[in-house]
């Protein structure tokens, strides 16, 4: 088995392990792209634990589904002190449902109860936990994979909340994880052919947000918008060449980090 599919089966299974531990499980997503950052082989195979939290939820304008194949949807906002009540309340909720089948069977409520949280790299696991706890105990950053290992810490009200290394899908490519902000720009083959799909996305979709974001003129050809921004940003080679890569780079970040989306809006 190849290098990297090993690495991502790995780190899969660690997960999986922290979900059959957990008595509750909230599942970080991206809220541009819901579908494209689940992990159906988790959140499906463990529904009665999910509850599934879309971050970014405040550069997503469109209208976010309640479910997804039975899983309830929170919308979440770090930047904007969104959604944390709603998540603080359904886990309460989940923990009363839990402590009310306990009591059914002659058992004693819990008193401490786990919390995991999963989700591809650089999704908003630890962002999230970090506005729970209240403090900054999980590590955050911008580059996939600064979770290393779980992470445990309590939050209030009885609850324990593990942080887990971000789970890669099985059979994603690069350009994908990039996309999903699940990859390192550098790690990238073409970064110039992964940024001309994302403005490629943003012009089909007639969502002006990339245009906006770099303040030139909306486009309807990809590579001339990419030469455009390259020049806005004053990205040149020695001679006065366009730094098309450089440029393309700084598009795909920026896209990870939210500062556009991609999507049409409703």
């Amino acid at each position: 088995m190849e290098p990297k599919r090993e690495y991502k089966r790995a780190f899969f299974g660690r997960v999986r392990k922290m979900l059959i531990e957990c008595d509750i499980a909230l599942e970080v997503v991206d809220a541009r792209d819901i579908s494209g950052t689940r992990v159906r082989k988790l959140d499906v195979a463990f529904a009665d634990k999910v509850i599934i939290v879309a971050a970014k939820s405040d550069i997503f304008h469109g209208t976010l589904p309640t479910h997804a194949d039975s899983i309830p949807i929170i919308a979440f906002s770090s930047r904007v002190g969104k959604g944390v009540r709603r998540v603080l309340q359904a886990l309460d909720d989940k923990k009363a449902a839990i402590d009310a089948r306990r009591k059914k069977h002659g058992k004693l409520p819990m008193v401490q109860m786990k919390v995991g949280v999963f989700g591809i790299p650089n999704v908003g696991k630890s962002t999230l936990i970090n506005v729970l706890s209240g403090r900054h105990g999980a590590r955050t950053g911008f580059k996939a994979g600064v979770t290393v290992g779980p992470q445990w810490m309590t939050l209030r009200n009885g609850f324990l909340l593990c942080d887990t290394p971000g789970v890669v899908p099985l059979h994603a490519g690069d350009e994908g994880l990039a996309l999903k902000a699940a990859l390192d720009v550098e790690k990238l083959h073409d970064p110039e052919e992964t940024a001309l799909r994302l403005i490629d996305a943003a012009i089909s979709s007639k969502n002006p947000s990339i245009f906006a974001a770099y303040g030139i003129s909306e486009y309807e050809n990809a590579n001339d918008a990419l030469e455009a921004i390259a020049k806005r940003r004053g990205m040149l080679l020695a001679g006065g060449e366009l730094n098309l890569k450089e440029a393309s780079k700084v598009i795909i970040r920026e896209y990870q980090k939210g500062k556009f989306e991609i999507r049409k809006e409703e």
